[in-house]
């Protein structure tokens, strides 16, 4: 009785196997055919995709170039997609080529149908897909990284080698948690921004900080002039025009991102952070000031 009841399943199973590969047979054979008879159709729908694809590319190309000009960085992937479309486009208009060339021989029913047809079927595949991701690309582009400051300083850090020590000093209080200002104060004409500068280099070399950015105060202040070096420093553009508005932004980036220095140099009194839009204290590990006057 077992050996029955094993033989009843095996034959079912077999019977199962036999009707899916005769279903795969049956479709593969249907979509040959398919290739052989239908390929002007075929050809007719991957022009109908390939249209809307070059639309979606054309816009998004008309979008990158005027990013482009305001001084933005193209994401990578968009990029890589419109590489990617350019190479299928290619690869369509050859193709087109083909269908006239096919056409012009007159090789209805022959090979060339048949190779034309499949080619069509996987180029609209490809195409579709490529427009899918379209919907994917985001962001499209992004601010440049300001450039570190180190570098644009032309005076060498071996032409500071009896400040060493306070720059070690100074170092030390950055690395401090506790300590949210530190100010290198003295006489003008003294070397306090030539100091400063390198100790800039230093906590650049060393990255302990995301971002350092400086600010040159002086005798006048201006909060807008203030606000602008750091924000240029920062890589950050203000929607608002107001000084209380970008205050807020820039309190906001600042408490968003992660530890910066931010630099103020010849300053000659007393400051107001919250105008800025500097963190108040509870910020040590977000955000450092250090200030020469």
């Amino acid at each position: 009785q077992r050996h029955k009841k094993m033989g009843s399943c095996f034959e079912q199973l077999a019977t199962e196997a036999i009707s899916k590969l005769g279903d795969l047979i049956v479709k593969s054979t249907v979509k040959q055919f398919e290739y052989l008879i239908c390929h002007e159709r075929l050809v007719g729908n991957l022009r109908k995709e390939h249209e809307k694809l070059m639309g979606m590319k054309d816009a998004l190309k008309g979008q990158v170039e005027a990013d482009r000009s305001r001084g933005l960085v193209v994401a990578n992937n968009v990029q890589k997609w419109l590489s990617d479309v350019e190479a299928i486009d290619a690869k369509v208009h050859k193709l087109y080529g083909d269908a006239v060339e096919n056409k012009r021989k007159k090789c209805v029913g022959g090979r060339l149908d048949y190779s034309l047809g499949k080619q069509a079927t996987r180029a609209s595949q490809e195409v579709v897909s490529l427009a899918k991701q379209k919907d994917e690309l985001q962001p499209i582009s992004y601010p440049k990284p300001a450039p570190r400051l180190g570098p644009t300083f032309t005076q060498d850090i071996k032409g500071l080698e009896s400040r060493k020590k306070i720059i070690g000093d100074v170092m030390e209080k950055l690395k401090d948690d506790k300590i949210r200002m530190i100010s290198i104060c003295g006489m003008g004409g003294v070397g306090k921004t030539t100091l400063v500068k390198g100790v800039i280099k230093v906590v650049e070399s060393e990255k302990l900080f995301y971002k350092v950015v400086m600010a040159v105060v002086s005798q006048n202040q201006n909060y807008q002039m203030v606000q602008a070096q750091i924000a240029d420093g920062l890589g950050l553009s203000f929607r608002s025009g107001s000084v209380q508005g970008k205050a807020r932004e820039l309190l906001d980036y600042l408490q968003g991102t992660s530890r910066v220095l931010i630099v103020f140099d010849d300053v000659w009194s007393e400051l107001d952070f919250e105008s800025i839009g500097i963190p108040s204290l509870g910020h040590e590990k977000v955000c450092k000031i250090l200030f020469t006057s």
